[in-house]
């Protein structure tokens, strides 16, 4: 069974998308922000199946969720595929020569970090790979970091498909 303290994510549109998504090729996905592997759990399962697949997971675990995390990824077949970094993402960042195919995005909820994760992302995103950015209608009446979103939304119009926007938001690098 499953450690969920919170029990957003089986209602949030990425879990929806990663019900009907199996992929059976290669895909290098980066998770920032994991608290107790929940969605780490359903991204290793639903694109990782393949051999070569990897999951890289950042999160300096600020919340003692790390056991949780842990035993989560245990349950899944393919939790020799995850790679940890325990550390801000920003410090992922500065020393990764990796490009992915998938990255989501569910770290620091402050602006200033959001968009730091934001550009970052779209540097190591390979073409056709997608980014699945959370909280997007997040921070209550404030929505704090809808305009964050919206600015690099704007920024990089000309380069995205944009799949889904509601309380997440999904894009395709073009």
């Amino acid at each position: 069974m499953i450690k969920d303290s919170s029990g957003w994510f089986k209602s949030s549109s990425l879990y929806r998308f990663l019900q009907d998504s199996r992929v059976e090729y290669p895909c290098q996905v980066l998770e920032i922000g994991c608290y107790q592997g929940v969605s780490t759990l359903h991204l290793l399962n639903s694109l990782c199946s393949h051999k070569d697949s990897k999951l890289f997971a950042v999160d300096p675990f600020i919340y003692d969720t790390q056991e949780d995390f842990k035993y989560n990824i245990s349950l899944s077949p393919h939790s020799e595929k995850l790679i940890l970094f325990p550390l801000k993402s920003e410090d992922f960042y500065r020393d990764t020569s990796y490009y992915f195919d998938f990255i989501y995005i569910d770290g620091e909820h402050t602006p200033e970090a959001l968009e730091n994760d934001l550009e970052s992302c779209w540097k190591i995103l390979n073409k056709d790979g997608m980014i699945w950015i959370d909280d997007y209608l997040g921070g209550g009446e404030k929505k704090i970091l809808k305009p964050t979103v919206d600015k690099f939304l704007t920024k990089y119009k000309s380069q995205i498909r944009l799949i889904h926007k509601e309380y997440q938001v999904g894009i395709v690098k073009q």
